[in-house]
Protein backbone atom coordinates (compact mmCIF):
# COMPACT_ATOMS: atom_id res chain seq x y z
CA UNK A 1 0.00 0.00 0.00
CA UNK A 2 1.10 3.44 0.28
CA UNK A 3 -0.48 1.10 2.88
CA UNK A 4 2.92 -0.55 3.16
CA UNK A 5 4.81 2.65 3.57
CA UNK A 6 7.66 1.15 6.26
CA UNK A 7 8.67 3.71 9.48
CA UNK A 8 11.98 4.46 8.70
CA UNK A 9 13.57 2.11 11.51
CA UNK A 10 11.70 -0.51 10.22
CA UNK A 11 13.64 0.43 6.92
CA UNK A 12 16.55 0.66 8.43
CA UNK A 13 16.40 -3.42 9.49
CA UNK A 14 15.23 -4.21 6.24
CA UNK A 15 17.75 -2.51 4.46
CA UNK A 16 20.47 -4.02 6.49
CA UNK A 17 19.57 -7.38 4.91
CA UNK A 18 19.13 -5.96 1.34
CA UNK A 19 22.00 -3.62 0.37
CA UNK A 20 24.23 -4.61 -2.06
CA UNK A 21 27.47 -2.77 -3.30
CA UNK A 22 30.61 -4.07 -4.88
CA UNK A 23 34.27 -3.40 -4.49
CA UNK A 24 37.24 -5.51 -3.73
CA UNK A 25 40.62 -4.42 -2.03
CA UNK A 26 42.66 -7.34 -1.33
CA UNK A 27 41.45 -9.45 -3.68
CA UNK A 28 43.37 -12.71 -4.64
CA UNK A 29 44.65 -12.56 -8.72
CA UNK A 30 43.04 -15.57 -8.96
CA UNK A 31 39.71 -14.35 -8.00
CA UNK A 32 36.53 -14.11 -10.13
CA UNK A 33 35.49 -11.39 -11.74
CA UNK A 34 32.26 -9.93 -10.53
CA UNK A 35 31.61 -7.72 -13.81
CA UNK A 36 28.36 -7.96 -14.97
CA UNK A 37 24.40 -7.89 -14.17
CA UNK A 38 23.55 -10.02 -11.12
CA UNK A 39 19.49 -11.07 -10.41
CA UNK A 40 17.95 -12.12 -7.60
CA UNK A 41 14.10 -13.15 -7.57
CA UNK A 42 12.09 -15.01 -5.13
CA UNK A 43 7.99 -15.70 -5.31
CA UNK A 44 7.45 -17.12 -1.82
CA UNK A 45 3.47 -18.26 -2.17
CA UNK A 46 2.54 -21.54 -3.70
CA UNK A 47 0.44 -19.22 -6.40
CA UNK A 48 -1.59 -21.54 -6.67
CA UNK A 49 -4.87 -20.31 -9.28
CA UNK A 50 -7.51 -22.13 -11.12
CA UNK A 51 -11.35 -23.05 -10.49
CA UNK A 52 -13.42 -22.67 -7.20
CA UNK A 53 -16.63 -24.26 -6.50
CA UNK A 54 -19.31 -23.62 -4.21
CA UNK A 55 -22.44 -25.83 -3.58
CA UNK A 56 -24.53 -23.49 -1.59
CA UNK A 57 -27.19 -26.35 -0.74
CA UNK A 58 -24.47 -29.04 0.26
CA UNK A 59 -22.45 -26.29 1.98
CA UNK A 60 -19.08 -26.54 0.82
CA UNK A 61 -16.37 -24.67 -1.41
CA UNK A 62 -13.39 -26.74 -2.61
CA UNK A 63 -10.31 -25.13 -4.13
CA UNK A 64 -6.75 -26.95 -5.42
CA UNK A 65 -7.92 -30.32 -3.74
CA UNK A 66 -9.28 -29.31 -0.37
CA UNK A 67 -13.37 -29.27 -0.31
CA UNK A 68 -13.92 -27.40 3.21
CA UNK A 69 -17.76 -26.06 4.78
CA UNK A 70 -19.26 -22.48 3.71
CA UNK A 71 -19.35 -20.54 6.86
CA UNK A 72 -22.78 -18.00 7.11
CA UNK A 73 -22.45 -14.62 8.48
CA UNK A 74 -25.66 -13.10 8.41
CA UNK A 75 -25.86 -9.53 7.84
CA UNK A 76 -22.36 -9.81 7.62
CA UNK A 77 -21.70 -6.54 4.74
CA UNK A 78 -24.79 -5.08 6.37
CA UNK A 79 -27.20 -5.21 2.98
CA UNK A 80 -30.84 -5.36 4.14
CA UNK A 81 -31.61 -4.63 -0.02
CA UNK A 82 -35.37 -6.16 -0.25
CA UNK A 83 -33.97 -7.16 -4.00
CA UNK A 84 -31.34 -9.61 -2.50
CA UNK A 85 -31.85 -12.91 -2.37
CA UNK A 86 -32.97 -14.61 0.84
CA UNK A 87 -30.00 -16.83 1.17
CA UNK A 88 -28.27 -16.94 4.62
CA UNK A 89 -30.27 -14.39 5.80
CA UNK A 90 -28.86 -11.49 3.69
CA UNK A 91 -25.37 -12.76 4.77
CA UNK A 92 -22.43 -13.74 3.34
CA UNK A 93 -21.07 -17.32 2.23
CA UNK A 94 -17.38 -17.87 3.46
CA UNK A 95 -14.78 -20.39 3.38
CA UNK A 96 -11.50 -20.60 4.92
CA UNK A 97 -9.53 -23.06 3.20
CA UNK A 98 -6.12 -24.13 4.84
CA UNK A 99 -2.22 -24.02 4.56
CA UNK A 100 -2.56 -20.25 3.80
CA UNK A 101 -3.90 -20.86 0.69
CA UNK A 102 -6.76 -17.91 1.11
CA UNK A 103 -10.23 -17.29 1.70
CA UNK A 104 -13.51 -17.76 -0.30
CA UNK A 105 -16.25 -14.81 0.30
CA UNK A 106 -19.32 -14.45 -1.37
CA UNK A 107 -23.31 -13.08 -1.49
CA UNK A 108 -25.91 -14.44 -3.79
CA UNK A 109 -27.64 -10.81 -5.18
CA UNK A 110 -30.20 -10.26 -7.57
CA UNK A 111 -29.51 -14.09 -8.72
CA UNK A 112 -25.44 -13.45 -8.85
CA UNK A 113 -23.12 -14.48 -6.53
CA UNK A 114 -20.91 -11.81 -6.38
CA UNK A 115 -17.93 -13.58 -4.38
CA UNK A 116 -14.11 -12.22 -3.93
CA UNK A 117 -11.03 -14.23 -2.84
CA UNK A 118 -8.35 -12.64 -0.05
CA UNK A 119 -5.21 -14.24 0.06
CA UNK A 120 -2.66 -14.16 2.81
CA UNK A 121 -0.02 -11.12 3.06
CA UNK A 122 1.82 -10.47 0.04
CA UNK A 123 5.83 -9.88 -0.04
CA UNK A 124 5.86 -6.76 -2.16
CA UNK A 125 2.90 -4.95 -0.08
CA UNK A 126 3.08 -6.47 3.34
CA UNK A 127 -0.44 -6.80 3.41
CA UNK A 128 -3.35 -8.99 2.61
CA UNK A 129 -5.01 -8.51 -0.84
CA UNK A 130 -8.42 -9.21 -2.22
CA UNK A 131 -9.70 -9.78 -5.90
CA UNK A 132 -12.81 -10.10 -7.73
CA UNK A 133 -13.75 -13.97 -8.32
CA UNK A 134 -15.82 -14.04 -11.59
CA UNK A 135 -18.09 -17.03 -11.17
CA UNK A 136 -20.94 -18.89 -13.51
CA UNK A 137 -23.72 -21.15 -12.46
CA UNK A 138 -22.50 -24.79 -12.67
CA UNK A 139 -25.18 -27.46 -12.45
CA UNK A 140 -27.86 -27.34 -9.29
CA UNK A 141 -26.65 -24.87 -6.96
CA UNK A 142 -23.17 -25.15 -7.64
CA UNK A 143 -21.20 -21.81 -8.64
CA UNK A 144 -18.09 -22.43 -10.65
CA UNK A 145 -15.33 -19.06 -10.28
CA UNK A 146 -11.78 -18.72 -11.26
CA UNK A 147 -9.13 -17.38 -8.47
CA UNK A 148 -6.35 -15.25 -9.61
CA UNK A 149 -4.01 -14.56 -6.91
CA UNK A 150 -1.41 -12.01 -7.16
CA UNK A 151 1.68 -13.44 -7.07
CA UNK A 152 3.93 -12.40 -3.95
CA UNK A 153 7.22 -11.61 -5.29
CA UNK A 154 10.32 -9.91 -4.83
CA UNK A 155 13.01 -8.72 -6.96
CA UNK A 156 16.78 -7.21 -6.88
CA UNK A 157 18.89 -6.37 -9.93
CA UNK A 158 22.97 -5.74 -9.51
CA UNK A 159 24.64 -3.77 -12.39
CA UNK A 160 28.66 -4.23 -11.32
CA UNK A 161 31.40 -2.10 -13.09
CA UNK A 162 35.00 -2.30 -12.34
CA UNK A 163 36.06 1.42 -11.28
CA UNK A 164 39.87 2.46 -12.08
CA UNK A 165 40.88 1.54 -8.10
CA UNK A 166 39.84 -1.55 -8.59
CA UNK A 167 36.44 -1.39 -7.11
CA UNK A 168 33.38 -2.54 -7.81
CA UNK A 169 30.57 -0.31 -8.47
CA UNK A 170 26.75 -0.70 -8.44
CA UNK A 171 23.67 0.12 -6.57
CA UNK A 172 20.41 -1.56 -5.98
CA UNK A 173 17.37 -1.95 -8.07
CA UNK A 174 14.34 -2.76 -6.99
CA UNK A 175 10.93 -2.77 -9.02
CA UNK A 176 8.54 -3.73 -6.77
CA UNK A 177 9.55 -1.39 -3.69
CA UNK A 178 12.88 0.79 -4.91
CA UNK A 179 14.20 -0.44 -1.30
CA UNK A 180 17.86 0.89 -2.98
CA UNK A 181 16.99 4.29 -2.85
CA UNK A 182 17.22 4.82 1.10
CA UNK A 183 21.22 3.72 0.91
CA UNK A 184 24.12 5.45 -0.76
CA UNK A 185 25.16 2.07 -2.33
CA UNK A 186 28.94 2.24 -2.70
CA UNK A 187 30.90 -1.13 -2.74
CA UNK A 188 31.27 -4.91 -2.20
CA UNK A 189 34.76 -6.65 0.16
CA UNK A 190 35.00 -10.17 0.09
CA UNK A 191 37.47 -12.00 1.89
CA UNK A 192 37.65 -15.12 1.25
CA UNK A 193 34.02 -16.76 1.08
CA UNK A 194 32.86 -13.86 3.24
CA UNK A 195 31.08 -10.73 1.30
CA UNK A 196 30.54 -7.29 2.96
CA UNK A 197 28.46 -5.17 1.58
CA UNK A 198 29.26 -1.37 2.44
CA UNK A 199 27.47 1.74 1.96
CA UNK A 200 25.62 4.48 3.67
CA UNK A 201 21.77 5.22 4.49
CA UNK A 202 19.87 8.16 2.85
CA UNK A 203 20.63 11.24 4.57
CA UNK A 204 23.60 9.35 6.98
CA UNK A 205 27.39 10.48 5.94
CA UNK A 206 28.81 7.29 7.89
CA UNK A 207 29.96 4.60 5.51
CA UNK A 208 29.39 1.21 7.07
CA UNK A 209 29.16 -2.51 6.57
CA UNK A 210 25.90 -3.14 5.84
CA UNK A 211 25.13 -6.33 6.04
CA UNK A 212 27.42 -9.58 5.30
CA UNK A 213 26.64 -12.39 3.02
CA UNK A 214 28.54 -15.41 1.00
CA UNK A 215 30.13 -15.38 -1.83
CA UNK A 216 29.65 -19.71 -3.85
CA UNK A 217 32.63 -19.53 -6.54
CA UNK A 218 31.31 -22.82 -8.06
CA UNK A 219 28.63 -21.96 -8.51
CA UNK A 220 29.23 -18.36 -9.20
CA UNK A 221 26.68 -16.91 -6.89
CA UNK A 222 26.53 -14.76 -3.78
CA UNK A 223 23.59 -15.52 -1.53
CA UNK A 224 22.15 -12.81 1.61
CA UNK A 225 19.74 -13.69 4.35
CA UNK A 226 17.29 -11.01 4.68
CA UNK A 227 15.01 -10.34 7.43
CA UNK A 228 11.86 -11.93 7.87
CA UNK A 229 9.39 -10.22 5.94
CA UNK A 230 10.91 -10.18 2.23
CA UNK A 231 11.70 -13.69 2.21
CA UNK A 232 14.68 -15.10 3.70
CA UNK A 233 17.37 -15.65 1.78
CA UNK A 234 17.96 -14.40 -1.68
CA UNK A 235 20.26 -16.01 -4.34
CA UNK A 236 21.84 -13.33 -6.75
CA UNK A 237 23.15 -14.99 -9.87
CA UNK A 238 24.93 -13.46 -12.88
CA UNK A 239 22.98 -12.70 -16.30
CA UNK A 240 24.39 -14.44 -19.19
CA UNK A 241 22.84 -11.24 -21.48
CA UNK A 242 22.32 -7.99 -19.80
CA UNK A 243 20.66 -6.63 -22.46
CA UNK A 244 17.94 -9.12 -22.68
CA UNK A 245 17.19 -8.44 -18.91
CA UNK A 246 14.35 -6.82 -17.48
CA UNK A 247 16.74 -4.43 -15.55
CA UNK A 248 16.86 -2.94 -19.53
CA UNK A 249 13.64 -1.07 -20.70
CA UNK A 250 14.24 -3.08 -23.95
CA UNK A 251 16.55 -5.03 -26.07
CA UNK A 252 17.26 -2.52 -27.98
CA UNK A 253 18.03 1.52 -28.05
CA UNK A 254 16.03 2.62 -30.65
CA UNK A 255 11.84 2.45 -29.93
CA UNK A 256 9.50 1.38 -32.78
CA UNK A 257 5.77 2.48 -32.91
CA UNK A 258 2.91 -0.54 -33.16
CA UNK A 259 -0.42 0.31 -32.94
CA UNK A 260 -2.43 -0.96 -29.36
CA UNK A 261 -4.23 -3.77 -30.42
CA UNK A 262 -7.81 -4.21 -30.05
CA UNK A 263 -9.48 -6.58 -26.86
CA UNK A 264 -12.55 -7.24 -26.05
CA UNK A 265 -11.81 -4.37 -22.71
CA UNK A 266 -13.64 -1.60 -24.11
CA UNK A 267 -11.44 0.67 -25.50
CA UNK A 268 -11.46 1.77 -29.25
CA UNK A 269 -8.01 0.89 -31.00
CA UNK A 270 -6.41 3.91 -33.50
CA UNK A 271 -2.93 4.80 -34.03
CA UNK A 272 -1.55 8.12 -33.25
CA UNK A 273 -1.78 9.90 -36.83
CA UNK A 274 -5.25 8.93 -36.41
CA UNK A 275 -5.29 10.88 -33.42
CA UNK A 276 -3.46 13.95 -34.61
CA UNK A 277 -0.29 13.13 -32.64
CA UNK A 278 3.04 13.45 -34.16
CA UNK A 279 5.37 10.48 -33.63
CA UNK A 280 8.66 12.05 -33.65
CA UNK A 281 8.43 13.85 -30.18
CA UNK A 282 7.10 10.55 -28.66
CA UNK A 283 10.30 8.41 -30.24
CA UNK A 284 12.39 11.14 -28.69
CA UNK A 285 11.17 11.15 -25.61
CA UNK A 286 11.47 7.13 -25.54
CA UNK A 287 14.45 6.84 -26.98
CA UNK A 288 16.26 9.74 -24.64
CA UNK A 289 14.48 9.21 -21.59
CA UNK A 290 13.37 5.78 -20.63
CA UNK A 291 15.70 3.42 -23.28
CA UNK A 292 19.04 4.19 -22.07
CA UNK A 293 20.08 1.73 -19.43
CA UNK A 294 19.92 2.66 -15.70
CA UNK A 295 23.55 4.38 -14.09
CA UNK A 296 22.23 4.83 -10.60
CA UNK A 297 19.34 4.15 -8.66
CA UNK A 298 17.72 8.00 -9.49
CA UNK A 299 17.76 6.63 -13.31
CA UNK A 300 14.42 7.29 -14.38
CA UNK A 301 12.40 3.86 -14.27
CA UNK A 302 9.61 4.18 -16.57
CA UNK A 303 7.27 0.75 -16.13
CA UNK A 304 4.49 1.75 -18.85
CA UNK A 305 2.80 4.17 -20.74
CA UNK A 306 -0.28 4.70 -22.43
CA UNK A 307 -2.26 7.89 -24.38
CA UNK A 308 -5.77 7.95 -25.70
CA UNK A 309 -7.28 11.00 -27.44
CA UNK A 310 -11.10 11.03 -27.93
CA UNK A 311 -11.52 8.30 -26.27
CA UNK A 312 -9.61 5.93 -28.73
CA UNK A 313 -6.19 4.25 -26.99
CA UNK A 314 -3.10 4.87 -29.20
CA UNK A 315 0.03 4.53 -27.52
CA UNK A 316 0.29 1.38 -25.36
CA UNK A 317 4.12 0.81 -24.00
CA UNK A 318 5.77 -1.33 -21.49
CA UNK A 319 9.06 -2.01 -19.99
CA UNK A 320 10.81 -3.28 -17.73
CA UNK A 321 9.50 -6.84 -18.54
CA UNK A 322 6.24 -5.18 -17.55
CA UNK A 323 3.50 -5.95 -19.61
CA UNK A 324 -0.61 -5.43 -20.25
CA UNK A 325 -2.00 -8.67 -18.28
CA UNK A 326 0.23 -7.45 -15.22
CA UNK A 327 -1.24 -5.51 -12.40
CA UNK A 328 0.67 -3.06 -10.82
CA UNK A 329 1.01 -1.17 -8.09
CA UNK A 330 -0.91 2.65 -7.86
CA UNK A 331 0.12 3.80 -4.62
CA UNK A 332 -1.50 7.16 -3.85
CA UNK A 333 -3.22 7.61 -7.16
CA UNK A 334 -5.25 4.69 -5.93
CA UNK A 335 -7.06 7.68 -3.48
CA UNK A 336 -8.81 9.18 -6.41
CA UNK A 337 -10.99 5.69 -6.33
CA UNK A 338 -12.54 6.95 -3.31
CA UNK A 339 -13.93 9.88 -4.92
CA UNK A 340 -15.20 7.94 -7.49
CA UNK A 341 -16.75 5.53 -5.01
CA UNK A 342 -18.76 8.40 -3.54
CA UNK A 343 -19.99 9.57 -6.88
CA UNK A 344 -20.96 6.30 -8.17
CA UNK A 345 -23.41 6.13 -4.38
CA UNK A 346 -24.55 9.47 -5.81
CA UNK A 347 -25.98 7.92 -8.91
CA UNK A 348 -27.20 4.63 -7.17
CA UNK A 349 -29.57 6.77 -5.36
CA UNK A 350 -27.63 6.40 -1.60
CA UNK A 351 -27.90 9.46 0.57
CA UNK A 352 -24.32 10.92 0.45
CA UNK A 353 -22.88 13.70 -0.46
CA UNK A 354 -20.03 16.79 0.53
CA UNK A 355 -22.38 17.72 3.18
CA UNK A 356 -22.36 14.58 5.07
CA UNK A 357 -21.14 14.55 8.39
CA UNK A 358 -18.94 12.09 8.85
CA UNK A 359 -18.90 11.50 12.58
CA UNK A 360 -23.19 11.25 12.40
CA UNK A 361 -22.82 8.71 8.90
CA UNK A 362 -20.35 6.13 10.96
CA UNK A 363 -23.08 6.43 14.44
CA UNK A 364 -21.16 7.91 16.41
CA UNK A 365 -22.74 9.92 19.63
CA UNK A 366 -22.08 13.25 18.22
CA UNK A 367 -23.46 15.06 21.84
CA UNK A 368 -19.92 13.85 22.84
CA UNK A 369 -17.44 15.09 20.32
CA UNK A 370 -15.20 17.45 20.12
CA UNK A 371 -17.09 20.05 18.38
CA UNK A 372 -14.80 20.28 15.25
CA UNK A 373 -15.17 16.62 15.17
CA UNK A 374 -19.08 16.86 14.72
CA UNK A 375 -18.68 19.49 12.34
CA UNK A 376 -16.51 17.41 10.06
CA UNK A 377 -18.23 16.64 6.16
CA UNK A 378 -17.40 14.49 3.61
CA UNK A 379 -16.05 17.27 1.55
CA UNK A 380 -13.39 17.71 4.19
CA UNK A 381 -12.13 14.31 3.56
CA UNK A 382 -12.21 14.66 0.06
CA UNK A 383 -9.94 17.79 -0.27
CA UNK A 384 -7.48 16.70 2.69
CA UNK A 385 -8.91 19.12 5.26
CA UNK A 386 -10.30 16.88 7.76
CA UNK A 387 -8.67 18.50 10.54
CA UNK A 388 -6.76 16.12 12.18
CA UNK A 389 -3.06 15.76 13.43
CA UNK A 390 -2.38 13.09 10.57
CA UNK A 391 0.16 14.91 7.64
CA UNK A 392 1.70 12.27 6.53
CA UNK A 393 4.91 14.26 6.15
CA UNK A 394 5.08 15.00 9.90
CA UNK A 395 7.04 12.32 11.44
CA UNK A 396 5.36 13.34 15.18
CA UNK A 397 2.14 13.29 13.57
CA UNK A 398 0.13 10.39 15.08
CA UNK A 399 -1.95 9.97 12.13
CA UNK A 400 0.69 9.59 9.76
CA UNK A 401 0.51 7.06 7.20
CA UNK A 402 3.17 5.65 8.71
CA UNK A 403 2.20 5.99 12.40
CA UNK A 404 -1.47 4.06 11.01
CA UNK A 405 -0.19 1.17 9.73
CA UNK A 406 2.66 0.54 12.37
CA UNK A 407 1.11 0.58 15.43
CA UNK A 408 -0.35 -2.89 16.60
CA UNK A 409 -2.68 -1.20 19.44
CA UNK A 410 -5.49 -0.47 17.49
CA UNK A 411 -5.87 -3.13 14.29
CA UNK A 412 -9.15 -1.19 13.22
CA UNK A 413 -7.64 1.71 11.49
CA UNK A 414 -11.02 3.30 10.65
CA UNK A 415 -11.72 3.88 14.80
CA UNK A 416 -7.89 5.16 15.18
CA UNK A 417 -8.58 7.57 12.70
CA UNK A 418 -11.44 8.95 14.37
CA UNK A 419 -9.96 8.78 17.66
CA UNK A 420 -7.16 10.91 16.18
CA UNK A 421 -6.32 14.41 17.68
CA UNK A 422 -7.92 17.09 15.91
CA UNK A 423 -4.94 20.19 14.57
CA UNK A 424 -7.46 22.73 12.79
CA UNK A 425 -11.02 22.96 12.06
CA UNK A 426 -12.38 21.16 9.17
CA UNK A 427 -11.99 22.42 5.99
CA UNK A 428 -9.26 25.60 7.60
CA UNK A 429 -6.16 23.61 6.71
CA UNK A 430 -5.73 21.25 3.62
CA UNK A 431 -2.94 18.49 4.67
CA UNK A 432 -1.97 15.87 2.62
CA UNK A 433 -3.27 12.47 4.84
CA UNK A 434 -3.69 9.01 3.42
CA UNK A 435 -5.59 8.19 6.60
CA UNK A 436 -8.63 11.19 6.06
CA UNK A 437 -8.66 9.68 2.32
CA UNK A 438 -9.18 6.00 4.16
CA UNK A 439 -11.83 7.07 6.28
CA UNK A 440 -13.74 8.36 2.71
CA UNK A 441 -14.28 4.18 2.24
CA UNK A 442 -16.20 4.27 5.91
CA UNK A 443 -18.48 6.71 5.50
CA UNK A 444 -19.71 5.45 1.69
CA UNK A 445 -19.55 1.45 3.51
CA UNK A 446 -21.71 2.73 6.08
CA UNK A 447 -24.03 5.07 3.83
CA UNK A 448 -24.42 2.33 1.26
CA UNK A 449 -24.96 -0.94 3.62
CA UNK A 450 -22.22 -3.06 1.51
CA UNK A 451 -18.50 -3.74 1.73
CA UNK A 452 -15.86 -1.65 -0.50
CA UNK A 453 -14.85 -4.48 -2.07
CA UNK A 454 -18.17 -5.32 -3.32
CA UNK A 455 -18.73 -1.90 -4.43
CA UNK A 456 -15.96 -1.43 -6.23
CA UNK A 457 -16.97 -4.71 -8.01
CA UNK A 458 -20.49 -4.03 -9.12
CA UNK A 459 -20.48 -0.05 -9.47
CA UNK A 460 -16.88 0.94 -10.74
CA UNK A 461 -15.18 -2.81 -11.98
CA UNK A 462 -17.87 -4.33 -13.79
CA UNK A 463 -19.21 -1.28 -15.62
CA UNK A 464 -15.47 -0.30 -16.93
CA UNK A 465 -15.09 -4.07 -18.19
CA UNK A 466 -12.26 -4.53 -15.87
CA UNK A 467 -12.16 -8.53 -14.89
CA UNK A 468 -9.65 -8.52 -12.43
CA UNK A 469 -7.50 -6.48 -9.58
CA UNK A 470 -5.84 -6.83 -6.26
CA UNK A 471 -7.20 -4.53 -3.53
CA UNK A 472 -4.64 -4.04 -0.49
CA UNK A 473 -6.80 -4.68 2.81
CA UNK A 474 -6.77 -3.57 6.80
CA UNK A 475 -6.34 -5.67 9.27
CA UNK A 476 -9.32 -5.90 10.06
CA UNK A 477 -10.32 -7.09 6.10
CA UNK A 478 -12.05 -4.02 4.84
CA UNK A 479 -10.45 -2.19 2.00
CA UNK A 480 -7.48 0.58 1.91
CA UNK A 481 -8.25 3.43 0.28
CA UNK A 482 -5.51 5.69 1.25
CA UNK A 483 -3.51 3.58 -1.97
CA UNK A 484 -1.70 0.76 -3.01
CA UNK A 485 -4.68 -1.31 -4.88
CA UNK A 486 -3.02 -3.16 -8.07
CA UNK A 487 -4.74 -2.50 -11.63
CA UNK A 488 -3.73 -3.39 -15.10
CA UNK A 489 -3.01 -0.25 -16.86
CA UNK A 490 -5.39 -0.46 -20.11
CA UNK A 491 -8.23 -0.72 -17.01
CA UNK A 492 -7.02 2.31 -14.60
CA UNK A 493 -6.91 4.85 -16.99
CA UNK A 494 -10.58 4.15 -17.95
CA UNK A 495 -10.94 6.39 -14.55
CA UNK A 496 -9.51 9.51 -15.78
CA UNK A 497 -11.10 8.79 -19.55
CA UNK A 498 -14.69 8.14 -17.91
CA UNK A 499 -14.33 11.83 -15.57
CA UNK A 500 -13.18 13.54 -18.66
CA UNK A 501 -16.48 11.98 -20.52
CA UNK A 502 -18.78 13.73 -17.97
CA UNK A 503 -18.97 10.46 -15.40
CA UNK A 504 -19.52 7.96 -18.24
CA UNK A 505 -18.18 4.77 -19.88
CA UNK A 506 -19.29 3.52 -23.52
CA UNK A 507 -22.73 4.83 -22.67
CA UNK A 508 -22.97 3.71 -19.19
CA UNK A 509 -22.71 6.13 -16.51
CA UNK A 510 -20.73 5.71 -13.46
CA UNK A 511 -21.15 8.93 -11.73
CA UNK A 512 -23.17 12.16 -12.07
CA UNK A 513 -22.05 14.67 -14.58
CA UNK A 514 -21.61 17.48 -11.97
CA UNK A 515 -19.69 15.02 -9.69
CA UNK A 516 -17.21 13.94 -12.77
CA UNK A 517 -16.96 18.07 -13.21
CA UNK A 518 -16.66 18.86 -9.70
CA UNK A 519 -14.28 16.46 -8.64
CA UNK A 520 -11.85 17.27 -11.26
CA UNK A 521 -11.82 20.91 -10.51
CA UNK A 522 -9.66 22.97 -7.78
CA UNK A 523 -11.33 22.73 -4.73
CA UNK A 524 -8.15 24.00 -2.33
CA UNK A 525 -4.63 24.60 -2.27
CA UNK A 526 -2.88 21.80 -0.99
CA UNK A 527 0.61 23.28 -0.15
CA UNK A 528 1.72 24.85 -3.14
CA UNK A 529 -0.61 22.62 -5.41
CA UNK A 530 -4.18 22.64 -6.48
CA UNK A 531 -6.54 20.05 -5.57
CA UNK A 532 -9.77 18.81 -6.42
CA UNK A 533 -12.21 15.76 -4.61
CA UNK A 534 -9.34 13.64 -4.45
CA UNK A 535 -7.70 14.42 -7.87
CA UNK A 536 -4.43 16.87 -8.48
CA UNK A 537 -5.12 19.63 -10.54
CA UNK A 538 -2.26 20.77 -12.96
CA UNK A 539 -1.72 23.52 -15.77
CA UNK A 540 -0.10 23.32 -18.47
CA UNK A 541 0.88 25.08 -21.93
CA UNK A 542 -0.73 23.96 -24.82
CA UNK A 543 -1.08 25.13 -28.02
CA UNK A 544 -0.32 29.14 -27.00
CA UNK A 545 -2.93 28.54 -24.10
CA UNK A 546 -3.13 27.69 -20.43
CA UNK A 547 -4.74 24.36 -20.46
CA UNK A 548 -5.98 22.60 -17.15
CA UNK A 549 -4.97 18.79 -16.08
CA UNK A 550 -6.51 16.71 -13.62
CA UNK A 551 -4.78 13.59 -12.18
CA UNK A 552 -4.41 10.57 -10.04
CA UNK A 553 -0.64 10.33 -8.67
CA UNK A 554 1.15 7.53 -6.70
CA UNK A 555 4.53 7.29 -5.32
CA UNK A 556 7.53 6.36 -7.77
CA UNK A 557 5.81 7.79 -11.02
CA UNK A 558 1.81 6.80 -10.91
CA UNK A 559 0.33 9.62 -13.42
CA UNK A 560 -3.38 9.12 -14.61
CA UNK A 561 -4.23 11.98 -16.21
CA UNK A 562 -6.93 13.62 -18.41
CA UNK A 563 -6.54 17.02 -19.94
CA UNK A 564 -10.00 17.94 -21.13
CA UNK A 565 -9.23 20.74 -23.55
CA UNK A 566 -7.03 18.79 -25.96
CA UNK A 567 -9.30 15.30 -25.02
CA UNK A 568 -6.40 13.55 -24.27
CA UNK A 569 -5.77 11.00 -21.26
CA UNK A 570 -2.20 9.80 -20.19
CA UNK A 571 -0.93 7.07 -17.61
CA UNK A 572 2.55 5.97 -16.63
CA UNK A 573 3.40 3.10 -14.64
CA UNK A 574 6.90 3.97 -12.23
CA UNK A 575 9.31 2.79 -9.66
CA UNK A 576 11.21 5.71 -8.62
CA UNK A 577 9.61 5.05 -5.57
CA UNK A 578 10.71 7.81 -3.02
CA UNK A 579 12.57 9.60 -5.57
CA UNK A 580 12.32 12.92 -7.45
CA UNK A 581 12.73 11.07 -10.41
CA UNK A 582 8.85 9.23 -9.92
CA UNK A 583 7.75 13.33 -10.97
CA UNK A 584 9.48 13.39 -14.18
CA UNK A 585 6.56 12.24 -16.30
CA UNK A 586 3.92 14.83 -14.84
CA UNK A 587 6.74 17.93 -14.77
CA UNK A 588 9.01 16.76 -17.95
CA UNK A 589 7.53 14.20 -20.43
CA UNK A 590 3.96 15.62 -20.39
CA UNK A 591 4.53 18.93 -20.91
CA UNK A 592 7.79 18.85 -22.90
CA UNK A 593 7.11 16.20 -24.90
CA UNK A 594 3.51 14.39 -25.48
CA UNK A 595 1.55 17.90 -25.34
CA UNK A 596 3.69 19.40 -27.74
CA UNK A 597 3.55 16.04 -30.45
CA UNK A 598 -0.87 16.62 -29.84
CA UNK A 599 -1.78 18.84 -32.42
CA UNK A 600 -5.70 20.83 -32.20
Amino acid sequence: MNATHWPQNLLRVLLMGTILSLALPGWAENAPSLEGLWKAHKRVDADLRGPVVIDINKGWAEFAGERVSLGCHVNGDGNDDDDAEDICNGGRWTADFSTGLGRFEGRVFNDRLIARWEQPSILQIGARASSPVRVRRGPGDRWIGTVTPMPSQFTFYLPVSKASDGSYRTFLRNPERNLGIFVQVERLELDGEQVRLVGRFRGDDQERTLVSGRYFADSDHFRLDLPAGRGGAYDFYRQPDPRRSDFRAQTTDEWTYRAPPQLEDGWRVGTLEDANIDKAPIKDMIERFILPADDSVHSLNVHGMLVARGGVLVLEEYFHGFHRDLVHDTRSAGKSLGSVLVGAARHKGVEIGPETLVYEALGEAVDDLEPRKGAMRLEDLLTMASGFYCDDGDAEAPGNENTLQSQDGEPDWYRYTLDLPMAHAPGEQPTYCSATSNLIGAVVSARAGRSLAALVQEWIAEPLQIPFYHLNLQPTGELYLGGGSHWRMRDYIKLPQMMLDGGTWNGTRIVPEAWARQSTSEAVRLGERAYGWQWWIEEYEWQGRTVQAFFAAGNGGQIFMGIPEADLVIAFWGGNYSDRAGRRAQSELIPDYILPATRP
